[in-house]
């Protein structure tokens, strides 16, 4: 009766929220570190505090619910709590209420990694103002990519320092004059530049070396660059209609479909475009309306001064694609978008009466498919891509240069919500990356479903389509490390079977994912 009474009394008071922030290398408690509380699901904070010199902070009386913890702190990035990276795009939530203790939680806050090197030139000689970026590659399978991270410059004595990074692996790039304010001269008095260059000084990116770095270490990345001569590119655009305030750049193919672009855009003058202080070399050349829109890309090879190019966007692939919607209502709109992978944008439109739409002349490259109905709000995840003129892998399309393209997609208006709790040892267990697969060997990550696991072992997967699939729960490691289809296809044997159905019920049980650790000798 007593206890009875005792948790009424809890109920009606509210439940505690509290812990300690630490140190995420070294474990030392923070101080001065102010902690704001969100409620799950909405983005204003309910109330925030700063911690004391032992680390600890504490929220009293809350309803019992989810809530989202977030951190912040000179020295380090902006984080939320359960992050297992900096930048992961999934988090832990806090469970509070009836059997949750929430008041002893510890909440390590991720130092950033950095890294700092100097540039010089043949001579050894500091190279000022030189732009240098840092790309990680990011776990997207056979379409795995460079995805720029973050940018810096050189300062007098050729040193430069990037900060704030996710630890993981990096090329680092540099490039220069004759993209900044003064021109370099070579010994001949001839103006010269830097064209892009990798760590340690190489232009070719598959003979760059890759930079480790973990959070609070800096590593030391070093680049020597040479000079070369700069010429002038002039080129006309043809076979196709020029929108107002359109422009071109000039870009280096890093593979995989991340382009790394050289100087400035300049815009297109009626059909003629000029581009100055150009190093010799191949390029991508995009031509680009004001919305982002590619309406041509050629490679160009840029050797004499001038170099003269011309443009015939009538040389791109025609594409044509058939969408067939399975669930889909009478004369509901459908829109469909073929987006650039990794970037999000490209050429869309409304399917016709026949389920067509016919997007015209397109940049070759790698593609997603993205359909939704704007009438419903929903978007709609494609079942199966076929294509007569292109490749596909999985559920990316790889577009040529030129040529008719057909694309054929199969896609159902339904998708389901699948709610599911991680176990280890017969508890829930927090702090789980769960993913969830098509079964088929053929699916690529475009088709991933990833979440992470709430204090009390809940997670949530959306926009399932039913169909089969494989669930995992790893311990380790970012989300972003199983965002791979290399690495799923080694662990297919380890997932347990799931069948989502229609109007999907219920809590799906997952149990931790047991990886063999290597053997040691």
């Amino acid at each position: 009766m007593i206890l009875a009474m005792l948790a009424l009394l809890a109920q009606a008071s509210g439940y505690p929220l509290g812990g300690t922030v630490v140190h995420g290398a070294n474990g030392s408690p923070l101080k001065g570190v102010r902690v704001r509380l969100i409620e799950s699901g909405k983005a204003s904070e309910l109330t925030s505090m700063l911690t004391g010199a032992d680390g600890r902070f504490r929220f009293e009386a809350l309803p019992a619910g989810k809530y989202m913890i977030a951190a912040e702190r000179n020295g380090f990035p902006a984080q939320m709590y359960g992050q297992k990276a900096l930048n992961a795009p999934v988090v832990t939530g806090v469970v509070v209420g009836e059997g949750q203790d929430a008041s002893d939680l510890v909440f390590p806050l991720i130092p950033p990694a950095t890294i700092s090197g100097r540039v010089i030139d043949e001579k050894g000689e500091p190279l000022p103002g030189m732009t240098v970026v840092g790309y990680q590659r990011r776990g997207v399978g056979q379409a795995q990519r460079l995805q720029f991270i973050r940018r810096g410059s050189t300062n007098d004595l050729g040193e430069f320092r990037l900060y704030g990074l996710p630890r993981g692996d990096y090329l680092v790039s540099v490039t220069g004059i004759p993209f900044q304010s003064l021109p370099a001269l070579d010994v001949s008095g001839t103006p010269a530049g830097y064209g892009l260059t990798f760590h340690p000084g190489v232009q070719d990116v598959s003979k760059a070396a890759w930079v480790h770095v973990e959070p609070a270490e800096e590593a030391r990345a070093d680049v020597r660059a040479s000079a070369s001569k700069v010429v002038r590119v002039s080129g006309t655009l043809k076979g196709t209609e020029i929108p107002n305030n359109s422009y071109v750049w000039l870009a280096v193919a890093l593979g995989d479909g991340t382009y790394f672009q050289m100087g400035q855009s300049v815009y297109i003058y009626g059909s003629s475009f000029q581009l100055g202080g150009v190093p010799p070399g191949r390029y991508a050349l995009f031509a680009v309306t004001q919305g982002r829109r590619v309406i041509a890309r050629q490679t160009v090879d840029v050797a004499d001064d001038p170099s003269n190019v011309e443009i015939d966007a009538s040389r791109m692939a025609k594409v044509r694609m058939k969408v067939n919607v399975r669930g889909a209502k009478p004369g509901e709109t459908i829109v469909a978008s073929l987006l650039t992978y990794g970037e999000r944008w490209g050429p869309q439109g409304t399917l016709d009466s026949k389920g067509e739409i016919l997007f015209g002349a397109v940049a070759a490259g790698l593609y997603t498919v993205s359909i939704v109905s704007p009438d419903s709000r929903v978007q709609i995840s494609p079942e199966s891509i076929t294509a007569e003129g292109a490749r596909v892998r999985g559920d990316l399309i790889e577009l040529p240069e030129s040529g008719q393209v057909t694309l054929t997609v199969n896609a159902n208006v339904q998708s389901e919500i699948v709610n599911g709790r991680v176990h280890k040892d017969g508890r829930p267990v927090s702090g789980m990356t769960v993913v969830l697969i098509p079964a088929r060997n053929e699916a690529s990550v475009i088709s991933y479903r990833i979440d992470q696991s709430d204090s009390d072992g809940s997670f949530k997967w959306r926009n399932v389509p039913p169909g089969e699939y494989l669930m995992f729960a790893f311990e380790d490691g970012a989300s972003w490390d199983y965002m791979d289809e290399g690495v799923m296809q080694g662990f297919r044997n380890l997932g347990q079977p799931l069948t989502v159905r229609a109007a999907q019920k219920g809590e799906v049980r997952l149990e931790v994912t047991r990886v063999p650790q290597p053997s040691r000798q």
